[in-house]
């Protein structure tokens, strides 16, 4: 830990996480529909191509978890030099997540609450209305983490919730 130097300064940014878990379900495809349980890139392409029934899918189709190498996220291009993952998504042109699919839902709406959040006068119920409508997606796309975390879920798979983490934990 760095110690602070008190004072005054300008150019100054706050990186704000709150979407950051419904953004990697989103761009990294995670869920039960994508994920193949293989321990090498090359093993998981061939069991994507069974199981998906497509001998046309390569290393460029799959999306590489967090593994144990220091270099943390590898995606099909860079995937030659990771050593074990903990699981491996194909991409979202292969097959759509069900979770990450009802990510880009959840998502659209917001944007559309937003949008209309704007044109409403602020303080007035129109306001307040989408507001609380945008806020409450956004509650329910933090919930879809727990989604693939429990083993009561059927959209659970195990490893999920710590690939989820440990690609937040390298992109940060």
């Amino acid at each position: 830990v760095i110690e602070p130097n008190p004072g005054v300064y300008s150019d100054v940014m706050t990186a704000d996480f709150s979407g950051m878990y419904p953004a990697i379900i989103r761009d990294f495809n995670v869920g039960a529909r994508s994920w193949v349980d293989a321990d090498t890139l090359d093993e998981a392409v061939e069991m994507a191509r069974e199981k998906f029934d497509d001998e046309s899918i390569t290393e460029d189709d799959i999306v590489v978890g967090v593994g144990n190498e220091p270099d943390g996220m590898y995606t099909g291009i860079q995937a030659d030099n990771v050593g074990k993952a903990r699981g491996f998504f194909v991409h979202p042109d292969i097959a759509q997540s069900e979770i990450a699919q009802s990510m880009d839902e959840i998502e659209s709406l917001r944007k559309e609450f937003k949008r209309l959040k704007k044109q409403a006068s602020k303080g007035s119920m129109e306001w307040h209305m989408r507001n609380n409508q945008d806020r409450g997606l956004k509650v329910l796309a933090n919930t879809f983490f727990g989604v693939g975390a429990s083993p009561v879920h059927r959209y659970y798979v195990p490893g999920m919730s710590e690939n989820i983490t440990e690609t937040g934990q390298n992109l940060t």
